[in-house]
């Protein structure tokens, strides 16, 4: 076990420190043993004073050691019944005391000014919430990296916030697993809504974005996060984030963008085009686009990563988002009970990293 350290309040001008807003950290957790203990150490090295804030884990009836480690490291932790991330935000914010909320993922690594940071962006009143980039931690594997480029490349797109492209002040969305927000703007706008199988951190975001408040993004308020490090995980979390947005398109509208339609089209659109291609005697050709495009991904790949390794890794990890996705937003439109269903059968047998 990691001893809490002494807080340095060195950063912090004679008196500031005691009128310093408290802040509640929350962290939803099933199963979190062999990533939790990493994230609680980090939260014990801030520079923002010790009696100034509280940590919550809020445990999805854990079967792992995940209660008796967060209890080690000095964690209020609350029950989850609902076993999802949505249902854990909601239990740890009618826990928390803080004016402040911050909401982090158990296999997320914070740096040691990371409350300090937030708490200052967050002075003016007009601002509801504030988050920054989720970075990729040096120890990833590389098909970890290989998924990181892929957010990459939907950030650049404006489609994700998950990754450590910089994004303009003024935010429309903030990740997840790096946000802070108002307590006030959370009690105006509502709880996360729980029937959401993913999308509820953006659900919220646009909620207290209508209720007048400002989001900010700051490149220097980051976390290091670990990407998906297995393929079968990888595919599962596309999955619920197809199911999710269209999900979320049913409550607002524009949630569901172009590209988001789009990206469900490939899959079966090529499939059934190859099809065409090879009754028709075309074969060749529907190679050779195949072929064109495989470089294409190959050559994008090399250029993000420096690596032809991780190039090619690029390669399935795009497919599977591909067919992921495809399957999960189909699902998600024409079968919207069962994907709800599909929620809560993972919920009791994954653990909430495995989340998406």
């Amino acid at each position: 076990m990691l001893s809490p350290k002494t807080t340095d309040k060195s950063s912090f001008p004679v008196g500031e420190a005691e009128g310093l807003p408290f802040i509640s950290v929350i962290i939803p957790v099933r199963n979190g043993e062999g990533r939790l203990e990493t994230c609680l150490a980090s939260l014990q090295n801030q520079t923002y004073p010790k009696d100034r804030f509280e940590v919550i884990v809020a445990d999805g009836r854990s079967v792992d050691r995940t209660v008796e480690i967060s209890k080690e490291f000095g964690a209020i932790v609350v029950d989850n019944p609902g076993l999802i991330v949505a249902s854990g935000r909601n239990v740890g914010i009618k826990a928390a005391q803080g004016n402040l909320l911050a909401f982090t993922d158990d296999d997320c690594i914070v740096p040691p000014n990371w409350l300090a940071n937030a708490e200052r962006y967050l002075r003016d009143d007009h601002v509801g919430g504030v988050g920054g980039p989720t970075k990729l931690p040096e120890s990833a594997t590389d098909f970890s990296k290989a998924v990181f480029i892929l957010f990459r490349w939907a950030s650049l797109a404006r489609y994700s916030v998950q990754s450590d492209v910089p994004l303009a002040s003024d935010a429309p969305d903030l990740p997840g697993g790096n946000v802070f927000y108002r307590a006030r703007a959370v009690e105006e706008a509502g709880l996360y809504r729980e029937e959401l199988i993913t999308a509820e951190d953006v659900d919220m975001n646009m909620r207290i974005i209508s209720e007048g408040y400002r989001l900010e993004y700051w490149p220097n308020l980051l976390v290091w996060h670990n990407k998906r490090d297995k393929p079968l995980s990888f595919f599962h979390q596309i999955r619920r984030f197809a199911i999710g947005r269209v999900q979320l398109g049913h409550r607002h509208r524009g949630a569901v963008r172009p590209l988001h339609t789009l990206m469900a089209a490939i899959a079966p659109l090529a499939l059934i085009g190859f099809g065409i291609a090879v009754a028709a005697g075309c074969a060749v050709y529907a190679m050779a686009v195949f072929l064109v495009a495989l470089f294409s991904l190959l050559l994008a790949g090399l250029v993000s990563s420096k690596s032809l390794r991780l190039a090619f890794l690029c390669v399935p990890v795009v497919a599977i988002f591909t067919v992921a996705w495809s399957i999960g937003y189909i699902s998600g439109v024409f079968s919207p009970e069962k994907s709800i269903r599909v929620k809560r059968d993972i919920a009791q047998s994954k653990p909430l990293h495995d989340k998406g």
